[in-house]
């Protein structure tokens, strides 16, 4: 049986919690026995690769990536590095509690699409002139960080530079995907957020819309533009997601996992599973466990 999924939580070292570092010094750190694996952070992930060629995992899916690519991973998915002995890139983690002080800011940051793993993929494939731009901000943020002086000054410039490098993401995002006005954006996020909440206490679009004021008209079409699917499909997708990781990467028995993502008995989430993967739930278990 696969071993529970390693949680890491953003170890402070200053005055807040912001971190930058280069990919190699990172497999330096004698962590193979942990990134190697599915392990899920609390933080978030911006990779800039400089060097080289690879692969990285994020919930069940491979993405490859090449030099002049940036990645981003959002905090709380789970992910697996493969390593690369020809590549090399800039890592920044950092954490909601750094990025944003007030709930505009928070609005904000889950308004980027980058980090948005609902509509598409994490990764950017840059140009010579963008990644010139994101490079040097990579650095400069860098050169502040080196100084190891942790004040108010610090923490400002860093996250400013870091929202100028958010910002240009979303401007090269908004040209690989139908544009989508700011308002209804916003609304999705928040039926997200919803989701995200109770998605193993119900997946009844009802449910929803009520707690979002909303007609389950209304919400269906707010994903229907969005993201191109139903209410239901999304809600259903979240729910089919979070039990892939519980059977790949924990040891709790089928009918533990059906009882923990909302489903009274066990051979109704049997045939759900089935209904989207066509596996049951074992052989899925027993794929990824190979």
């Amino acid at each position: 049986m696969s071993e529970a999924i390693k949680k890491f939580k953003f170890k402070k070292k200053d005055e807040f919690e912001f971190e930058i570092f280069t990919l190699k010094s990172l497999f330096d750190r004698k962590l193979d026995h942990l990134l190697f694996k599915p392990h899920r952070a609390n933080f978030y992930h911006l990779i800039l690769f400089t060097k080289g060629e690879g692969r990285h995992i994020i919930d069940f899916k491979k993405y490859n990536y090449q030099t002049k690519t940036l990645m981003a991973v959002a905090e709380n998915q789970v992910q697996q590095f493969e390593y690369s002995k020809d590549s090399d890139g800039i890592v920044m983690i950092f954490t909601n509690h750094f990025f944003y002080k007030d709930e505009s800011d928070k609005r904000i940051l889950q308004a980027f699409r980058i980090f948005d793993y609902a509509l598409q993929s994490p990764l950017i494939s840059l140009n010579e002139n963008e990644f010139k731009f994101i490079f040097e901000l990579f650095n400069t943020i860098n050169e502040e960080w080196k100084l190891k002086e942790p004040n108010y000054l610090t923490e400002e410039i860093i996250r400013s530079l870091l929202r100028v490098i958010l910002l240009k993401a979303e401007k090269l995002k908004q040209t690989e995907v139908s544009p989508t006005s700011l308002s209804l954006y916003n609304d999705f996020n928040l039926f997200r957020e919803q989701v995200e909440k109770d998605f193993s206490r119900t997946r009844n679009v009802k449910d929803y819309a009520f707690e979002l004021l909303m007609s389950t008209k209304k919400l269906n079409n707010l994903t229907q533009n969005v993201i191109g699917k139903t209410a239901k499909e999304f809600i259903d997708n979240r729910v089919i997601l979070e039990i892939k990781r519980l059977l790949a990467h924990t040891n709790l028995s089928v009918q533990e996992i059906s009882y923990q993502v909302g489903f009274d008995e066990p051979t109704n989430f049997i045939k759900f599973f089935k209904k989207y993967t066509e596996l049951t739930p074992a052989s899925f278990r027993k794929y990824e466990q190979k």
